[in-house]
């Protein structure tokens, strides 16, 4: 089992590149919604990625407790004492800056709008997470909610190596090490998250950009394509140029305005990572998405790093069934 487990995220690696089209469309619903439940609890991508940052420095604190008790609780009912505790890391604003890779300048306005708002508090030049008493109300349904799409996607991802994981399993065993989890999965969505803010400069622009690439990968799943056939032939994805998705229906899933989802869509158009057809005036993904924006080398590299993070939680879930 030691031997197994080891080899855990090689084992899914290579399954996950085999079935990339498959495994994706699974991931970008999953990170489709994830991104607006942020845009929506916080009033934009930009508050909720940095709240993510302040949320995983919390949770990896509270995990600290154990090097003192190794039976200090870290479960979903003991948060807020937990967080009452914590002595959070001094941070200001260039540091935040830097951590997130977000313009300073953008960083101090989304932080002062979080301040004024109550998601986040500041004393002198350092800044918290300590979350007001509407924040909190909201807090527990946001978190099961996602605990629920997580142990979906969980689940069907570990069937791609032939593990069958209980739903309900899943579930329980988040709540039970909510920090745990939380920490982990916050840590993996900052690092990916970046990836993007890097290459674009604007996580709208990749959130949006999102929408017509899952169009597109919806009947990409339908043959089941490798990652491999993907960049030796991204040719492929003309064959499904009339999948296509409205300005509008991308401002529906996402809760971004109109006009901004139009403006952005134009500047990927301009990357040639989408285009809009001429007659329908809607937007299809262009095979230029694979190799000039999106290389192999760094698909691999997003493959392995959660790859990584879902071998963590099957491996402890698969213990826990034992």
């Amino acid at each position: 089992m030691s031997d197994k487990n080891s080899l855990l995220p090689q084992m899914l690696q290579k399954a996950l590149l085999e079935n990339w089209a498959t495994y994706n469309n699974y991931f970008m619903a999953f990170e489709s919604d994830y991104l607006a439940s942020l845009n929506k609890n916080y009033k934009s991508l930009d508050n909720g990625y940095l709240t993510l940052i302040f949320t995983k420095r919390v949770h990896q604190e509270i995990l600290r407790f154990r090097e003192h008790d190794l039976k200090a609780p870290i479960d979903f009912d003991n948060f807020w004492d937990n967080l009452a505790r914590v002595n959070q890391e001094k941070l200001t604003i260039i540091e935040i800056a830097k951590i997130s890779g977000l313009p300073k300048e953008t960083a101090r306005r989304k932080l002062l709008f979080l301040i004024k708002n109550k998601y986040l508090s500041k004393k002198g030049n350092i800044i918290n997470w300590t979350p007001g008493e509407d924040y909190r109300k909201n807090y527990i349904p946001m978190a099961e909610k996602q605990i629920d799409a997580f142990a979906s996607l969980l689940r069907n991802v570990a069937k791609f190596i032939n593990i069958d994981l209980d739903i309900d399993l899943i579930k329980q065993d988040a709540k039970k090490n909510f920090s745990f989890y939380v920490f982990h999965f916050l840590d993996v969505q900052q690092r990916y998250l970046k990836i993007f803010l890097n290459k674009l400069g604007d996580l709208e622009l990749f959130f949006i950009g999102l929408q017509v690439v899952i169009v597109t990968g919806v009947k990409l799943k339908e043959r089941n394509l490798s990652m491999q056939d993907l960049f030796n032939d991204p040719e492929l994805v003309k064959d499904y140029a009339n999948y296509d998705i409205s300005a509008t229906s991308i401002s529906d899933v996402t809760g971004i305005p109109r006009a901004t989802c139009i403006r952005k869509l134009d500047q990927l158009a301009k990357l040639k990572i989408v285009q809009q057809s001429k007659i329908t005036k809607r937007y299809y993904v262009l095979p230029e998405l694979f190799g000039k924006f999106l290389n192999k080398e760094q698909s691999t590299q997003v493959a392995e790093m959660f790859s990584n993070f879902y071998s963590l939680f099957i491996r402890t879930l698969r213990q826990n069934q034992n």
